[in-house]
């Protein structure tokens, strides 16, 4: 198959026309974008579709860093905030961390408390 085939694949255009009906009207109608930051070099196609529409549409990115990941240093660049956590294992204080960086970007709809 040649790469400029691609775009004709079923499997393809099933992903675009969900992404553009399900998923950029859920980033475009988001406060944040969070991104599961990945090893540097891996790369999911739907986890860099949504951040590649999250800095198009200039939504404040928070990056959670599970401890052992080696993210991408342009990942940590772009991002607004950094989180390095596993929210599975610590799910209080992720939720802590998720409320105090979105205070930083200035979201006033998530009081002090």
């Amino acid at each position: 198959m040649a790469s400029d085939d691609l775009y004709q694949e079923a499997e393809w255009k099933a992903y675009a026309k969900h992404f553009t009906e399900v998923v950029l009207p859920n980033l475009t109608n988001s406060a944040i974008a969070m991104h599961i930051a990945a090893d540097a070099g891996e790369l999911d196609v739907q986890a860099a579709t949504e951040l590649g529409a999250s800095i198009m549409l200039d939504k404040p990115i928070i990056a959670i860093v599970i401890p052992g990941t080696k993210p991408a240093p342009k990942l940590l660049n772009v991002a607004d905030e950094v989180i390095h956590i596993d929210p599975k294992r610590e799910p209080g204080k992720f939720q802590e961390l998720m409320l105090k960086a979105m205070r930083r970007l200035g979201l006033e709809r998530f009081p002090n408390g």
